[in-house]
């Protein structure tokens, strides 16, 4: 799970233009957090999620919501000096098909989520990524994918 030279570099040059902070979550983000998840998926405390391209405020906002089975992945390790206290054990750097290949096949989620993750993988990744994590899901779980709207004025940043 240790990401390849290729990885390292990339990432010591997206640490230049890429200015993490420790998440805040504000009242803005529960109201947002509310309506396109907690909500249309019917989550309750009581689930378990797995967030893919973590940075940390959706775990943040998922502990805020009383959900103890939380896991956030990603495979920039910069983020593991912003991830909260509260939510740090939960936080994993791995590349997620590393990730999911060394996680028990009975460690099932209730609940996906790729916040703007999903535009990263190719059409073949993307694919194989979709199918693997079906793989890991509990019956009447769901995937949740945001991907950037490319009409927007904002779609292109």
């Amino acid at each position: 799970m240790k990401p390849t030279a290729v990885d390292q570099n990339y990432y010591s040059v997206y640490q230049t233009f890429k200015a993490y902070k420790e998440p805040e979550l504000k009242k803005k983000h529960i109201k947002y957090y509310d309506r396109h998840f907690w909500f249309p998926t019917e989550t309750k405390p009581d689930i378990s999620v797995l967030e893919i391209g973590c940075i940390g405020h959706f775990l943040r906002y998922l502990h805020f919501k009383g959900v103890a089975q939380i896991t956030g992945v990603d495979r920039d390790p910069a983020l593991e000096n912003f991830i909260h206290p509260d939510v740090k054990a939960h936080f994993v750097v791995a590349e997620i098909f590393d990730y999911l290949d060394f996680l028990p096949s009975d460690n099932l989620f209730d609940r996906i989520v790729m916040f703007d993750v999903l535009e990263h993988f190719d059409r073949r990744d993307g694919k194989r990524l979709l199918q693997r994590l079906a793989q890991t899901l509990k019956k009447n779980g769901c995937i949740v994918a945001q991907v950037p709207n490319m009409s927007s004025p904002w779609g292109s940043q």
